[in-house]
């Protein structure tokens, strides 16, 4: 009986299933296996806002940790959570509560309520803390976190939900998720149990390999974001680590010349296959001048725009793209040069985009598409056309596209051909009168004129008038850019302006003090403006009257206009006066669709205007980072004659300087001067001209040294484009409307 008692209990004993310690010995030794050696997420973010106006947006975006969410969203959902002692997660909020798993189970508050449940083919363990936490573990796959619901405290409303998926093994037996959705609900007190915010995380991969290059943030905590993958490293406590055993997973596309030779020669490559294939429509005669027109127009292309734009490159590039396509069949002409056109494109705007993976190559095909439209049409229409007149095809619908392109690309004005001619500033002068348009059309039509001389022959006498009205015209733009610069330039009085960027290793309430304290030295030093980057502090809703209040009183008593970026219920710029009062309290309206919002087209969203404000030292506007890409935002209509435009700015490495191009664009439309400081970025000043008055790279300037002072005139001048607008634009659709005309004229007869 004795015996059969024991066969009794011990099946008993397995029917039970694993005990809570169990579980946790197994929790706990994966966790230290990922904490040893490292690892990195490449995943996609996706976020959809439901009630965007709640106040638990704000500690949900920007967390006490400084860490934000989307980075910790990975840690989070598999029960590892941050390795602060003080803080093992931004989810569990300031309870004394643990949230990272093994903490939690060592507790003994959880129970195992169902020891086998089933849903769908899955298998679960549930185990709940009474009226706080529930989680569902997957028996199959190490009792990995498949689903836990976290409250608000206990016995309060749901505060988070956590469901993951698609779970695979890694390296020792590691189970990881693939596919992770985040539910946040509202604080108890604006809306218990309701929705707030979704965020979708798909895995593209994992690394289980340490990367030494990434920068340190919290308690040894390695953390680096980048729009298209979230990474996490945490470095052994173990010696050796520092010895080179790590490994150095750093790409040579990271290096410039690695990406001229890598980058450019795949494009190049890609034209000569293509030429191969389609040899026998092009034809064995042409072939030798199509492999040097599309072998050139492949090698120009990647450096014509974007992130690795050369000047020259943009002029060219243009050039013998339209000379293959003029002298191909219609059909196979097309298809080869806009497959090449596309690989340049995916050169372009590689991390310069907010996305990654098939999100990023379907984008840049679509919006190439439509760009590529301005060589067809081209193609279709010049033809048809003859003289001179045909020439104007090309800039015309040149201009027509990217005038389309600010209202109908959700990026605004991101891939003007202008913002490639930064360092042409007597060329850059006529942005004054026409806008970005005025150079796309002088490069369109470059193309043209070179390619008309080309098929008249370089020395007759219609390509020598050609050239001359060319010649002249340009003459003519470079030359009163020079007189402008040279005989008007800006004149005194200017006004003193620092602009200063956070410590890196800095964490909440001690980036405030730190911000005052910079900000109030520089007032010492003679500033009497001083601005902040983009959410550069982040401040909760409860302690926002505290914070406004010191900061009311340290322009007060520094007597200086302070402007500032910051994380307070949304992205907002504060712009406080000398007397400490608030002159404009503004959220960011145009945000990044795919990195800060949904999917969406700014021109067609309601948006509260710019404010503008009179000082002693110039009428004063604000625009937010992301809002300066669209020139139809910046130039309201009657606020167009501001004298100072100071722009809050954050970006990341591969934007940079690309975003600062843009942005001091608005300088010479607009005929005000620009302070951009970009933290993690190109920082600079320049005033309505044009002019560099001074300049910060935030990646060559050690931490706590960037600080930017600039003197920019305290008065603008009116502009034509300020004043009009994009009537140089319409002018030119129009033209374009009638060269259709008479292109389809003389092909009825």
């Amino acid at each position: 009986m004795v015996h059969v008692a024991c066969v009794v209990i011990a099946v008993f004993g397995l029917y039970q299933g694993p005990r809570i310690d169990d579980i946790r010995a197994v929790r706990a030794k994966e966790y230290e296996t990922l904490l040893t050696q490292g690892f990195r997420v490449f995943c996609q973010v996706n976020n959809v806002l439901h009630q965007a106006e709640d106040p638990a947006i704000g500690p949900q975006h920007f967390p006490q940790d400084g860490v934000r969410p989307w980075i910790n969203l990975f840690i989070d959902a598999i029960g590892l959570g941050s390795v602060d002692p003080n803080r093992d997660s931004w989810l569990r909020g300031d309870g004394p509560s643990p949230f990272r798993l093994d903490a939690a189970l060592g507790t003994g508050e959880y129970k195992i309520v169902e020891s086998a449940t089933t849903e769908g083919a899955e298998q679960y363990i549930v185990l709940e803390r009474q009226g706080l936490d529930k989680l569902w573990l997957d028996k199959r796959n190490g009792y990995a976190v498949a689903r836990r619901e976290w409250r608000w405290g206990t016995g309060k409303p749901l505060r988070v939900r956590i469901q993951s998926a698609d779970f695979r093994e890694g390296p020792a037996g590691i189970w990881l998720p693939r596919n992770i959705r985040t539910e946040f609900f509202c604080t108890p007190e604006t809306g218990p149990d309701t929705l707030c915010l979704t965020v979708n995380v798909s895995v593209e991969k994992i690394e289980f390999s340490p990367n030494k290059d990434y920068l340190p943030s919290h308690d040894g905590l390695l953390v680096t974001y980048a729009p298209n993958y979230i990474s996490f490293i945490v470095p052994s406590l173990d010696p050796v680590s520092e010895s080179g055993t790590l490994v150095d997973v750093e790409p040579i596309l990271g290096r410039l010349s690695g990406y001229i030779l890598v980058l450019g020669g795949f494009v190049v490559i890609v034209a000569i296959v293509c030429l191969i294939v389609f040899h026998r429509q092009i034809g064995r005669r042409h072939f030798v001048h199509a492999l040097f027109c599309l072998g050139l127009a492949a090698a120009f292309l990647p450096f014509a725009n974007g992130r690795w734009s050369v000047a020259l490159a943009a002029w060219l590039a243009p050039v013998f793209l339209v000379r293959f396509l003029r002298t191909q069949r219609l059909l196979p002409g097309l298809i080869l040069g806009g497959l090449v056109f596309m690989c340049a494109s995916f050169v372009h705007w590689w991390k310069i985009l907010p996305l990654g993976g098939w999100r990023y190559f379907s984008f840049v095909g679509f919006v190439v598409e439509g760009l590529y439209l301005i060589f067809v049409v081209d193609r279709l229409i010049s033809p048809r056309l003859g003289g001179m007149k045909a020439t104007f095809v090309l800039p015309t619908i040149w201009v027509a596209i990217e005038y389309f392109a600010l209202f109908v690309s959700p990026y605004g004005n991101w891939a003007a051909v202008a913002h490639t001619q930064f360092g042409f500033i007597s060329l850059r002068q006529m942005l004054s009168i026409t806008g970005t348009t005025g150079i796309a059309f002088l490069v369109g039509w470059f193309a043209a004129i070179v390619n008309y001389s080309w098929e008249q022959g370089l020395l007759s006498r219609k390509s020598v008038i050609a050239m001359t009205v060319y010649s002249l015209v340009f003459a003519v733009i470079i030359g009163a850019g020079q007189v402008r610069l040279r005989f008007f330039p800006p004149e005194r009085p200017t006004v003193r302006v620092a602009s200063i960027s956070v410590m890196k290793d800095h964490i909440y309430d001690q980036e405030r003090d730190y911000m005052l304290e910079q900000s109030r030295r520089e007032a010492e030093a003679g500033a009497k403006i001083v601005l902040w980057p983009e959410v550069c502090v982040y401040v909760p809703k409860d302690e926002q009257k505290e914070f406004f209040g010191r900061a009311s009183k340290l322009a007060r008593e520094a007597q200086i206009y302070l402007a500032m970026g910051m994380s307070a219920s949304g992205d907002r710029f504060v712009f406080i006066d000398p007397n400490g009062d608030v002159l404009f309290n503004r959220r960011k309206q145009i945000v990044v669709p795919g990195l800060e919002d949904k999917w969406y087209f700014p021109a067609l969203r309601k948006v509260d205007p710019l404010p503008v404000i009179d000082t002693p030292y110039g009428r004063i506007t604000g625009p937010i980072c992301f809002e300066t890409n669209f020139p139809w935002y910046v130039r309201q209509p009657g606020k167009s004659d501001v004298d100072i435009i100071l722009s809050p700015s954050n970006d990341w490495k591969a934007l940079s300087p690309w975003h600062t191009y843009i942005a001091c664009t608005r300088a010479l439309e607009l005929g005000a001067s620009v302070v951009r400081h970009a933290s993690d970025g190109l920082s600079m000043a320049v005033d309505y001209q044009g002019r560099i008055v001074a300049a910060m790279d935030h990646f060559i300037t050690p931490d706590g040294q960037r600080v930017m002072v600039s003197h920019v005139p305290i008065r603008g001048v009116n502009t034509f484009y300020g004043r009009y607008g994009d009537v140089f634009s319409w002018a030119s659709i129009l033209m374009l409307a009638g060269l259709i005309f008479l292109s389809l004229k003389g092909s009825r007869r």
